[in-house]
């Protein structure tokens, strides 16, 4: 590949960069299911997940459980995407779907090794840090997948205590309405702003939290 032969001719380098929550994740991680190449990934992936849901399973933030594994071999059967998008769920399966990705990288032309040798750094948005941490590990073989297994198993865990401490969005009649005369789609907790002025959101935002109670002010 002639990037990659660039790179070991000192004439390029490599960035990684992952990004954080915002992105629906199952289409993507679902995708890569059936390759035969990944099927270590998976198992490491899944497993992991599996061998932590019996101390977890009573959990409020699993009301609907973390099948993942029936989930992908029948996507008909997976819940809701509201469920999909729970902090348990989506910050450990963003994870996944984000390490799919990088496996895949390895696997066709930029192998783990060269790949790490040829690049200047890994940094990540938001979650994204935590998966940037196990690749700036530089491991592979053996030593990668049973960190893979062990950084699963945290973001699983914290995903778990998010839940615990902010439970589940309810939006109020009123405020889908107003989403959908914004064409905003379904509400939540978040909001990307693009195309403004930073100074004028912070003024914005500051403006707006003086009118609101400590525990409903905007970050």
């Amino acid at each position: 590949m002639a990037i990659m032969q660039d790179a070991a001719n000192g004439t390029a380098r490599f960035y990684l960069q992952f990004g954080g929550q915002g992105t629906f994740w199952f289409n993507e991680f679902n995708r890569y299911y059936n390759e035969p190449k990944m099927k270590r990934f998976f198992d490491v992936v899944i497993s992991s997940i599996e061998e932590e849901l019996p101390r977890i399973g009573n959990t409020v933030g699993l009301p609907e459980g973390f099948a993942i594994r029936s989930w992908l071999e029948n996507p008909a059967s997976r819940p809701h995407d509201e469920y999909l998008e729970t902090s348990v769920v989506s910050l450990t399966m963003i994870q996944a779907t984000q390490l799919a990705h990088y496996e895949w990288l390895t696997l066709h032309g930029f192998p783990r090794p060269e790949l790490l040798r040829y690049t200047s750094g890994v940094t990540g948005h938001s979650q994204g840090i935590i998966t940037a941490c196990l690749v700036a590990l530089a491991k592979d073989g053996d030593d990668y997948y049973k960190a893979l297994g062990a950084f699963m198993k945290y973001i699983l865990y914290l995903g778990v205590r998010c839940q615990e401490a902010f439970p589940y969005f309810s939006a109020t009649d009123d405020e889908i309405k107003d989403a959908a005369t914004l064409e905003a789609g379904h509400p939540g907790p978040m909001a990307a702003v693009i195309g403004e002025d930073e100074d004028f959101v912070t003024k914005t935002v500051s403006e707006f939290n003086k009118t609101l109670d400590k525990d409903h002010k905007i970050y």
